[in-house]
């Protein structure tokens, strides 16, 4: 038995309720050669392919930067760049606020 409320109108949850039916009925009967057991299948494999793909991209990256012995922080700027222009860190501007009292 299927129920289905995902819309307001009867016959829209009918179809709905029928088509779910339908696909269960598939799944039982033909089990992994269903339509749907195929479609999930080939959804996991290009999850697959693309997680792959970004690790493979991430790898080469760092290998890259390792090459180069640019060491970037958290915020993604090679760490010289960040001390330049005059900027301080937090124990800088404590030492300021204590000098101006």
């Amino acid at each position: 038995m299927i129920k289905c409320q995902e819309t307001r109108s009867r016959t829209q949850n009918r179809k709905i309720a029928r088509r779910l039916l339908a696909e269960r009925l598939d799944e039982l009967e033909k089990g992994d050669g269903s339509r749907t057991a195929i479609k999930a299948e080939t959804k996991r494999r290009k999850k697959a392919s693309k997680d792959k793909k970004a690790r493979r991209k991430y790898r080469k990256l760092e290998d890259e930067v390792g090459k180069t012995g640019d060491h970037q922080d958290e915020d993604g700027v090679p760490e010289e760049e960040g001390k330049k222009g005059g900027e301080e860190g937090e124990e800088g501007s404590v030492e300021e606020e204590k000098r101006r009292d």
